[in-house]
């Protein structure tokens, strides 16, 4: 996280080291915070197997805190030159860290990063724990749990508890007393409990739901009742590790010899660092670090960069190639940079153009530059969604992935879904809970850019392989995908496009294999996928007979609606300005699929289709009405008078309910120029359509004479009549008067409703 570097203080005249943030990470909060936690912690334990801290702040916009300065080698470089460690002496060392980590954990804290290169033994055979950063106080929110960042994953992982990397509740000590077992099982075998060379996702796999192998069966020699310590510490369930730290220490002290610490370090020292003999991998840098320069602080002098006291280093590496140059900037300690160089053919001339041997000249087409997000790469984004707890950082990295995902980068994008097993769910709220805090973000970090792919496939994925929070995920991304729009009709364009035809199956099986599953409880989620899933179906031509729950949902729906007639519910509607009555409504995948599926459906429903606002119902329900209209003509213009608004009481009651009408006329104009003339001759309530025309017509006539202006209307015409709408609606507005003239009606006009009485704004 930080570099350190030995200084010597002039006035005290003594040495300390200083660990730097990076100041690009000093304008990050979370890097700030993490830094800042580490100094206090740091300065709230005393204990003599702690690092001590004398001074901490910020200088010239470099945030610093000052140690004292140990001379010696973590333990990580210790097994690198001198392989592992005697079981006895480790016990030793493993007591005395345990003896440290008590103190932390009787101060309410937990260090959570608990390794060989945060334990430090000095030549004088001291033994001392390292870096706070990661440091958590139990009595604080757990949506500040932050296992690690972009660049630190490897290391920590592998020490970790798994409680830590799943969705287990709490973390609290028992999570560090893991991590001690982990560290012994390096020490005394040379290689970590869990090994994978496949990756972070297989590594957290691995830990979450397997136990660690024995480790006698590696390294034979180690006691009995070591082993049998090392295999309790590492019990997967907390509760069946010992449950304090001062126990552990306990039971180390028992198995302990004391005294070999300072020949171990002794010994170390004398070993290059780069001895091939070592039983573990090299900790260390290959490449000289290159640390930017250090603030000027009074009373302090700089005498070398010493990245490597506490195993924590930035490393860059500059190559100059020609004119161009290539950056390298890395927290692995491991990087390795391999330069080949082409030899050139002895026999070529001496000219202005030399040329390389025939074999070894290749037309190279260069690689495109890797994108990155905030100088990361998509991969490590996608690994830090699999392992961070912190919801603001999972939200950085869900915009780096959406930014950065390419078409095929389906497992990345999955990782969004797989950090939603832990925090995803049925509400988004920004200052809720880590859940609703999560999905806000999901909703707020531009994820959809991530549709159609590689979202759909990472979704398909992820309804076989998830959990309820992140089918939850899934669900929303699909549903966001068309912007909200409750018909899905981009999904189904995306679907009945030839190239998507095997994706769009995939996708439709596995919702119903989770629907018929029953494993998907939220009545609103499964509300949610079974109105994909039937959009799916329509779109593949697959069977509705075999859709979850479909002729269940039509039945539900039919038996909602009222049993009075249309004529009815228009008389009381006119008279009372109430619409008292139950009204069944439906989706349009629901509407076409009771019409395939050859379901008789009220003419109510059909109404509500025809006078929908919803663009993506008009075609539809444009065809569906004409002919329902004309063979059906009474009934069905007196079911779209009652979908159609009409309010009394003058003022802005009628410029609602009139502008209301206007947009259904203006946005669906064929519509009504055919409808309107069988509404006329055949409805038995001409005295409410020719309100409902007349007020259209002087709405027109005004909005004509001011000009489209402000006088009539205050708030100016959005939804302008076309003259031949308005000739149409003048014609059966004249042709519906006749009507009413020949006919009885005893009420001119509506009833205003109740909670329009009493005047408004005009």
């Amino acid at each position: 996280m930080g570099a350190v570097y030995l200084a010597r203080h002039d006035r005290l005249q003594k040495q300390v080291a200083i660990k730097l943030l990076p100041r690009h990470h000093g304008f990050d909060a979370s890097w700030r915070g993490r830094f800042e936690r580490e100094m206090q912690a740091v300065a709230r334990l005393s204990h003599v197997g702690i690092v001590t801290a004398t001074d901490a702040g910020d200088a010239d916009g470099w945030h610093y805190l000052v140690m004292e300065y140990l001379d010696g080698l973590n333990l990580a470089e210790i097994i690198e030159r001198v392989g592992i460690i005697d079981a006895a002496v480790a016990a030793s060392i493993m007591r005395d860290v345990c003896h440290a980590l008590a103190c932390v954990h009787q101060a309410g804290l937990v260090h959570r990063d608990i390794k060989p290169s945060n334990i430090m033994l000095t030549r004088d055979g001291s033994v001392k724990l390292l870096d706070l950063g990661l440091v958590f106080d139990q009595q604080e929110s757990m949506t500040d749990l932050r296992l690690t960042t972009v660049g630190h994953v490897i290391g920590t992982l592998a020490f970790a508890a798994p409680e830590q990397l799943s969705d287990g509740p709490t973390i609290d000590a028992r999570a560090d007393v893991y991590s001690v077992g982990a560290t012994l099982f390096q020490v005394l075998s040379g290689r970590t409990p869990h090994v994978t060379d496949r990756g972070i996702g297989p590594l957290v796999i691995e830990k979450t739901s397997k136990p660690p192998v024995d480790i006698r069966a590696i390294a034979p020699e180690i006691p009995r009742q070591m082993a049998d310590l090392v295999r309790q510490l590492l019990s997967q369930d907390p509760a069946d590790r010992p449950q304090h730290a001062d126990e552990v220490a306990q039971r180390l002290d028992a198995m302990a010899t004391d005294g070999k610490v300072k020949p171990l370090v002794a010994k170390a020292m004398r070993v290059s660092r780069t001895n091939t003999n070592s039983a573990v991998p090299s900790w260390q840098p290959l490449a000289q670090p290159s640390l930017p320069p250090p603030p000027n602080r009074r009373g302090w002098k700089w005498v070398a960069a010493a990245g490597a006291l506490f195993g924590l280093m930035a490393i860059i590496i500059i190559i100059q190639m020609g004119d161009r140059t290539v950056r390298i900037e890395t927290t692995d300690p491991n990087i390795n940079v391999a330069i080949e160089e082409a030899v050139p053919n002895p026999d070529a001339q001496a000219d202005a153009n030399p040329t390389l041997e025939s074999e070894s000249v290749k037309e190279v087409t260069p690689a495109a530059p890797e994108k990155l997000f905030k100088g990361r790469p998509l991969k490590d984004w996608a690994n830090l969604m699999l392992v961070e707890r912190d919801v603001d950082t999972l939200g950085d990295a869900m915009t780096a992935i959406a930014m950065l995902a390419d078409a095929q980068d389906a497992a990345e994008a999955q990782s969004i879904l797989i950090a939603a097993r832990r925090f995803g769910g049925w509400r988004a709220v920004g200052e809720g809970n880590p859940s609703e805090r999560f999905m806000s973000q999901l909703i707020e970090q531009n994820v959809e850019f991530l549709m159609p792919q590689p979202g759909i496939e990472a979704i398909t994925r992820e309804l076989d392989e998830g959990n309820e929070n992140s089918w939850a995920a899934s669900l929303f991304l699909l549903n966001s995908f068309n912007g909200g729009s409750a018909h899905f009709s981009k999904l189904s364009t995306w679907a009945n496009e030839p190239d998507n035809r095997r994706p769009a199956t995939e996708l439709h099986r596995e919702l119903k294999d989770l629907l018929h599953s029953g494993k998907l409880k939220d009545e609103m989620g499964r509300s949610n996928a079974k109105g994909i899933s039937l959009l799916l179906a329509i779109a593949l031509d697959a069977p509705l007979e075999e859709e979850p729950g479909l002729h269940e949902d039509i039945e539900q729906i039919l038996a909602a609606g009222s049993e009075v007639s249309v004529s009815k519910q228009l008389e009381v509607r006119w008279s009372t300005g109430k619409s008292g009555f139950a009204t069944a409504s439906m989706s349009i995948p629901q509407f076409m699929a009771a019409n395939e599926l050859g379901i008789e459906l009220p003419m109510t429903l059909h109404a509500a289709i025809a006078t929908s606002m919803d663009p993506g119902y008009r075609e539809l329900g444009n065809k569906t009405y004409l002919e329902v209209l004309r063979a059906k003509p009474k009934e069905a213009s007196d079911a779209l008078l009652l979908h159609l608004p009409f309010v009394a009481g003058g003022g802005m009651a009628v410029m609602y309910g009139s502008n209301q009408v206007k947009r259904l006329f203006t946005e669906n104009e064929s519509f009504w120029i055919e409808a309107m003339p069988i509404v006329t001759e055949h409805s038995t309530r001409p005295d409410i359509w020719g309100w409902i025309l007349n007020n259209l017509a002087i709405d027109a006539v005004r909005v004509t004479s001011d000009g489209g202006g402000m006088g009539g209307d205050p708030f100016g015409d959005p939804f302008k009549l076309t003259e031949a709408l308005r000739n149409s609606i003048e014609a059966n507005l004249q042709r519906t008067q006749e009507r009413i003239a020949a006919e009885s009606f005893p009420q001119p006009q509506p009833a205003t409703p109740a909670h329009l009485q009493g005047g408004g704004m005009f």
